[in-house]
C-alpha cells in the first residue's frame, strides 16, 4: 500500500511538471477607463464622470496558433442629467466576452508575441436609480496586439 502510494504521488508530480512545461493557460488582470463627452441640447445637459474599473481575462491555447479567452469586467459609472428635472445616478457596468485568438509567428529567440483577437458578447447595465431597469446590450470585441515578454 505504501508502495502504491508513492508511485501515485510521483506520478503526480512528474505530470505537474510536465504540464507546467507546456504553459498553455494565462491569467491577466487590467486596469480600465470609462471617459466621455459632455453633451447638450434642448435645455438639457448631460454628463458622466471619468471612471476606472478592472478587466480580469483567462486564456487558454489550443495550439500554437489558436487560443480561446474568455473576459469579465466591472467599471462604476455616475451620469448627472441637469433640466428642469435635474438627477444624478450610479450605474455598475459590467462585461462578459468570449474570444478566439489567432497567435502569429514570430522567432523564437523574440520577447516580442503579435496576435490578432476577435469576439462577442454583452454589456450589462446594472443602473442604481430606484425603478430603472437593467439592461442588456450585445458587444464586438477585437484586438491587434503586440505583447512584450519580460
Amino acid at each position: 500500500m505504501q508502495k502504491a502510494c508513492i508511485l501515485v504521488v510521483g506520478i503526480v508530480v512528474l505530470s505537474l511538471a510536465a504540464t507546467a512545461q507546456e504553459n498553455r493557460s494565462e491569467i491577466s488582470v487590467q486596469g480600465t477607463g470609462l471617459f466621455t463627452k459632455n453633451t447638450s441640447g434642448n435645455g438639457t445637459s448631460y454628463s458622466a464622470t471619468a471612471s476606472g474599473g478592472f478587466l480580469s481575462t483567462y486564456r487558454y491555447h489550443l495550439n500554437r496558433w489558436i487560443s480561446a479567452e474568455a473576459a469579465y469586467g466591472y467599471a462604476l459609472n455616475t451620469q448627472s442629467l441637469l433640466s428642469s428635472n435635474s438627477f444624478r445616478f450610479q450605474s455598475g457596468i459590467h462585461q462578459f466576452t468570449g474570444s478566439v485568438v489567432i497567435n502569429l509567428p514570430s522567432r523564437a529567440s523574440s520577447k516580442f508575441t503579435p496576435y490578432l483577437l476577435a469576439g462577442g458578447g454583452a454589456l450589462l447595465f446594472t443602473p442604481s436609480l430606484s425603478g430603472a431597469q437593467t439592461q442588456t446590450k450585445g458587444a464586438f470585441v477585437y484586438e491587434r496586439e503586440l505583447t512584450m515578454l519580460f
